[in-house]
């Protein structure tokens, strides 16, 4: 075996699948309280940007619900859980109590982007909180270059961000 120094090795070799909650192989990190937001963390620090921490955090929820708490600090931000993994299969990004299956959440705008093998071609859809609708647009933003609405009458806008009827297209030209 190669000489390890500065580093944790663990290896092991039992492949046995074991039919209780018990028995398993890898690392197990307990955490002894039973308080409702207590938790075991495994934390990843980086010396080389001073305080910048990035975790992993198993919060217990109830009685008999936990959670997996995925989160960044540093930079005199503090730290924030940025996904959260629930006991039922719930999964939040920018939220911790994630409602569906997957809940995104941003207090200005809950954004997916999607960027081809050009930087410049990018694409974003998402939910504009500033103006209370769905959006596609042809940029790394969806308050620019949109190019569909859906406002919150229900009204779709196709080459129009305001659309008056039901559905609305605008050609300019």
């Amino acid at each position: 075996m190669p000489e390890r120094t500065k580093k944790l090795f663990i290896e092991f070799t039992d492949a046995t699948a074991h039919a209780d909650n018990d028995s398993f192989d890898g690392i197990r990190v307990n955490n002894l309280s039973s308080a409702v937001g207590s938790g075991a963390t495994l934390s990843f620090n980086n010396a080389v940007s001073g305080d910048a921490t990035s975790g992993i955090k198993s919060r217990a929820i109830g009685a008999d619900a936990n959670a997996l708490d995925f989160f960044t600090e540093g930079g005199g931000v503090g730290r924030a859980t940025r996904m959260t993994i629930l006991d039922t299969g719930n999964v939040g990004i920018g939220t911790t109590t994630p409602s569906n299956l997957l809940s995104v959440f941003s207090s200005s705008a809950a954004t997916m982007g999607f960027t081809g093998g050009n930087a410049k071609d990018v694409w974003s859809m998402g939910y504009d909180v500033t103006n209370n609708r769905f959006a596609i647009a042809s940029s790394s933003t969806i308050t620019t270059n949109v190019r569909m609405v859906i406002d919150n009458s229900g009204n779709v806008g196709i080459g129009t961000t305001s659309p008056g009827a039901l559905f609305n297209v605008y050609a300019a030209g």
